[in-house]
């Protein structure tokens, strides 16, 4: 079936809508939002994102996520950083998250990035989670003795019960396979 030149345009123009659709959407989500394609190139920034940069969002149009992120010349991945959650949702065609550090406003930053795929691209959604982790530098306080950390006032917790403060995690105890081979050679000896 041949279309005519009236379902044609009508088609172009659901399209064009849908993109401003898409845009505004975009924009008007608080988190910081890119949109990279499969070379990792920002095709687009939404207002959350360049002050995010501390630089507007047209400036990190057309650069590589990696560089604007990290500072880096090389994808994450080469530096030893947990895997790429965009290079993950490009993929395996899925929803992914990971967490990284990032350099903003000459700070580390540990973020929760959420890559989604869509029509060919990945958006990711960034979450600071330094401050709800109470991380200074991308660093935690940890006694190397106890294993208790300390939080912004200088008290010291338990690892679960800092953690469960601060994100609402719930633990359940177990054994790992190194520890109980260690502890069934103690109960042998």
């Amino acid at each position: 079936m041949a279309f005519g030149q009236e379902e044609i345009a009508d088609v172009e123009l659901a399209e064009m809508k849908n993109k401003g659709v898409y845009r505004s959407i975009l924009e008007n989500i608080s988190q910081p939002v890119i949109l990279v394609d499969k070379d990792l190139t920002i095709i687009y920034a939404n207002k959350s994102r360049g002050s995010h940069q501390n630089s507007s969002d047209k400036s990190v149009i057309g650069e590589k996520c990696f560089t604007v992120s990290h500072g880096f010349d090389q994808p994450c991945w080469n530096y030893g950083i947990t895997p790429c959650p965009a290079i993950t949702a490009f993929e395996e065609d899925r929803r992914t998250s990971a967490t990284h550090k990032h350099l903003i406003d000459n700070e580390v930053v540990v973020e929760e990035i959420f890559s989604t795929p869509f029509n060919g691209y990945v958006i990711n959604e960034f979450r600071n989670v330094s401050s709800l982790l109470g991380l200074r530098q991308g660093i935690l306080p940890i006694c190397a003795w106890c294993n208790r950390i300390r939080d912004e006032s200088g008290d010291w917790h338990h690892i679960e019960s800092y953690l469960h403060r601060k994100t609402g995690t719930n633990f359940s105890h177990t054994i790992c396979k190194e520890c109980k081979r260690e502890v069934e050679t103690g109960f042998n000896k």
